[in-house]
């Protein structure tokens, strides 16, 4: 087609087989480039373990390039434990956005067991959202489930709606509801059938 002539090509642009053709070239040029743009946003994939002389680099600057999700967390509250259990599995789900865990003691020497798990959400260089206690991270009765969490963050904004499942498996219905009555290391107890 490089030497063909201006007639060759009317007559090509004429011929429905070639329309089609082109249409679906450009069509899978358009996709190739969108899937490799949103593969581009997806540079994390895991939680990784921050010390405080870093959460200027892996917060406030990373944030300027997607959102980044904090875990404040102790390795004694159960909450936190089974908090960073299920941000591993959204981590990888969702590459595009960034999440870092940080021991408490480690971020705020006088941070308070009673205020865990507690997480920060920051963006563009700013943190947008705090969030203390196991009712403010996840939709839901706690304890969480990665649904649970994402929803929050759909809530949020910091994912978008058609990126989480929205239809629970049955092995989640089941887990939130052996799980829907249970009790903390510090005694607190919530019940989902009272």
């Amino acid at each position: 087609a490089a030497n063909a002539t201006t007639k060759e090509l009317d007559e090509l642009e004429e011929d429905d087989d070639f329309c089609d053709d082109a249409f679906l070239a450009k069509y899978r040029e358009q996709r190739i480039s969108e899937l490799k743009n949103k593969q581009k946003s997806k540079v994390h994939g895991e939680i990784i373990e921050i010390q405080r002389d870093q959460w200027t680099r892996e917060i406030n600057a990373a944030s300027a390039l997607s959102w980044v999700f904090v875990h404040l967390y102790e390795d004694h509250v159960r909450d936190c434990v089974v908090l960073n259990r299920v941000l591993a599995e959204i981590a990888k789900r969702h590459a595009q956005v960034k999440f870092v865990k940080i021991r408490a003691k480690t971020a705020v020497p006088d941070w308070p067991d009673g205020n865990l798990p507690a997480a920060y959400l920051y963006k563009d260089g700013e943190m947008r959202t705090q969030l203390v206690g196991s009712r403010e991270i996840a939709t839901g009765p706690p304890p969480f489930t990665s649904l649970s969490v994402e929803r929050k963050l759909v809530e949020l904004g910091v994912l978008a709606a058609a990126d989480v499942e929205e239809e629970a498996s049955d092995e989640e219905r089941e887990e939130s509801h052996r799980r829907s009555k249970y009790s903390r290391d510090d005694g607190a107890t919530w019940d989902a059938s009272s």
